[in-house]
């Protein structure tokens, strides 16, 4: 007898894979858990059964959390499914689940999909240059964590990007309800790209470390691996009033980008007229840059770096690029823009 932890992937009911849904049809019993995220668009709990061939029960966070004993004494007796949204390491929830279920000798087995987690690459950001994920919750008058805040400023200090998860409220009670032990729920509520920045900003001004400020360049995104995705860059200011319609939404604040992840970048700015003029340079230009530098600096500079690194190293050479700009027909900016561009080189190791 199995528990199979089946991932459903992002779009809709076809997402899951053929393992998958032979895993469902062989079950007796099978799970739909539904709070921690949701299938896109205008999947419905009877578009799933209908395509699957099977009943579904629905798994909420009680049940998940407390109250799924039932699910794993029924898995010692006959095939169950329990299907999660994405992968099922997607949240820390179901890893909790199958420690169980292991620590009760249940045969485990995991049949995993896509999750935001790798998705997140539709952007055009390349997966490797992540940092830390963090989450972030609703706020209210009373209660706004800023534990993340660490989180973005070490991978922003590393060079890193930061992928947000946004709050999903699905079956959530007031204080109030639950100090009185009433089953009232309230309405679903799905944190969208424009809340994540506005709470972001408010607690970069609460901290006020300067991680981040309005003009860092961030991604939004909505309805990830569904037909009507939606992919925006811009700054954190520009990305609150943009509308991204309906949920699930995700946030990246940008760390160090590679040249071609700011080509993909600019390809969803919001206002392609502010792209950076100096990124079109550097895609088709890189070898004139080296010249120019040959021809200002000479031998110093090239005593000091190596132009395969300079070539490799995106970040630094982006940093020489916007100085030979600031110092090109003007004189009087001239040396002091030398003097800098020698201590950026004197960081690149050969």
């Amino acid at each position: 007898m199995v528990l199979y932890v089946v991932g459903l992937g992002l779009g809709d009911e076809k997402d899951i894979t053929i393992k998958g849904l032979e895993a469902v049809k062989s079950s007796a019993k099978v799970y739909l858990e539904f709070y921690t995220s949701l299938l896109g668009g205008s999947t419905s709990v009877e578009r799933m059964e209908a395509f699957y061939g099977k009943q579904l029960i629905l798994a909420d966070r009680e049940f998940v959390e407390s109250g799924c004993e039932g699910m794993l004494e029924e898995s010692k007796t006959m095939d169950v499914s329990f299907l999660v949204v994405g992968d099922p390491f997607g949240a820390t929830t179901h890893t909790d689940l199958i420690m169980r279920a292991k620590e009760l000798n249940i045969t485990v087995k995991i049949v995993h999909n896509a999750s935001i987690m790798n998705a997140v690459g539709c952007c055009g950001l390349q997966l490797y240059t992540f940092g830390q994920t963090i989450s972030m919750v609703f706020f209210t008058d009373t209660y706004k964590p800023d534990s993340f805040y660490d989180r973005v400023k070490s991978n922003r200090q590393a060079g890193l990007h930061t992928l947000c998860l946004l709050d999903i409220k699905v079956k959530e009670q007031t204080i109030e309800n639950m100090l009185r032990g009433r089953k009232v729920y309230e309405p679903p509520r799905f944190m969208t790209v424009n809340q994540c920045a506005e709470q972001l900003l408010e607690i970069e001004d609460i901290r006020g470390e300067k991680v981040y400020d309005e003009n860092t360049l961030c991604v939004g995104m909505a309805r990830v691996g569904q037909d009507d995705q939606q992919v925006i860059t811009g700054t954190m200011k520009e990305l609150v009033s943009i509308d991204f319609g309906a949920p699930l939404h995700s946030f990246i604040i940008c760390g160090d980008m590679h040249f071609h992840e700011l080509d993909f970048f600019n390809s969803f700015r919001i206002n392609k007229e502010n792209k950076f003029a100096f990124i079109n340079w550097l895609n088709a230009k890189q070898f004139e840059a080296i010249d120019w530098l040959n021809l200002k600096c000479g031998d110093q500079l090239l005593a000091q770096t190596h132009q395969p690194k300079l070539y490799g190293n995106t970040s630094a050479f982006q940093k020489i690029y916007k100085l030979l700009k600031s110092m090109n027909n003007n004189n009087q900016q001239e040396e002091e823009g030398l003097s800098q561009l020698f201590n950026i080189v004197e960081t690149i190791s050969p």
